[in-house]
């Protein structure tokens, strides 16, 4: 389904969001189906029964490019790069349902990983399931009147650790809450594995593929330091996309120049890279002590 344009269309009227120029905001969902006994798995595989709607649910596409020219004229274009991406990571599609389920979730006597995996399963349900794929890439962020996936994500944070007790100063938990509530009883080891396993990397691993790769596991707390270090290099292109473009030609499409940076495969060299990143953290103290783990894991049986 095509996500309607952010002129036309604003899913999180529970945010209470500001109406801004361009921008119209709905009314709050009035009749969506009250749920006031099932638990919201009854409710997600009632409607997969009837409609076949969960398992329908759009994939990501970000090789797609996305126009933002009407909406955000005056934007500068590092900033519709990274709405481009974030759109790419959602499927509103079921938003309409969020209050409806939220209301209905009885959390009694389950853990905090049973909770965690039952709010992350609305989410997903309610935002696509790649909604936390958002955090795989930064971008400088927009301006939050025309922003509504950020909101989604810091929502997600925020009711997690309401439902499970704890607040911003225990911020780590998340990951030991996501680790048990995906992965169980596996150890550090299966769960770098299992990741691993989504993905065809018998051609080499595109950038595409690291990025998600070191998310998956950085969400977990696994990524030894990775994702931190390719954030790092990340900026460069992010932050200066005018840079980059002036470097290879004032025309260029700069959709285009970041899906070939997507598509081609990690060097040795972008390796090596990584590594003295790291290095130069150690001797300040600052490194991941499973750096080495977490990079050979991941490239094992990579010809690079």
């Amino acid at each position: 389904m095509q996500l309607q344009r952010l002129t036309t269309f604003n899913p999180y009227s529970y945010l209470n969001a500001k109406k801004a120029d361009g921008l119209e905001v709905i009314k709050p969902f009035q009749n969506s189906a009250r749920y006031d006994t099932e638990s919201f798995k009854n409710v997600m595989q009632e409607k997969a029964r009837a409609s076949g709607i969960v398992n329908g649910i759009q994939i990501a596409d970000f090789s797609k490019r996305m126009e933002y020219s009407e909406d955000l004229p005056n934007f500068d274009p590092s900033v519709k790069l990274g709405l481009d991406y974030l759109k790419s990571c959602f499927d509103f599609t079921n938003s309409r349902e969020f209050d409806a389920l939220t209301e209905a979730e009885d959390f009694t006597g389950m853990s905090d990983a049973e909770i965690y995996k039952a709010i992350y399963e609305k989410y997903q349900y309610c935002y696509g399931e790649d909604f936390y794929r958002a955090y795989d890439i930064k971008y400088i962020a927009a301006p939050s009147d025309y922003d509504p996936y950020y909101p989604v994500l810091r929502r997600f944070d925020k009711e997690v650790m309401a439902a499970c007790g704890f607040d911003y100063d225990n911020y780590n938990k998340l990951e030991t809450l996501r680790k048990e509530a995906l992965y169980g009883d596996m150890s550090d080891y299966e769960i770098r594995e299992a990741i691993l396993d989504k993905y065809e990397l018998s051609d080499g691993m595109s950038f595409r593929e690291l990025y998600h790769i070191s998310g998956e596991l950085s969400s977990v707390g696994l990524d030894g330091g990775i994702k931190g270090y390719l954030d790092l290099l990340w900026y460069d292109f992010s932050a200066a996309p005018k840079a980059a473009m002036n470097a290879m030609n004032e025309e260029t499409d700069l959709f285009l120049i970041r899906e070939k940076y997507f598509n081609t495969n990690v060097t040795m060299s972008y390796i090596e890279q990584l590594k003295n990143i790291h290095t130069n953290r150690s001797m300040y103290g600052l490194s991941y002590p499973d750096f080495k783990t977490a990079l050979s894991q991941i490239l094992n049986g990579l010809k690079l």
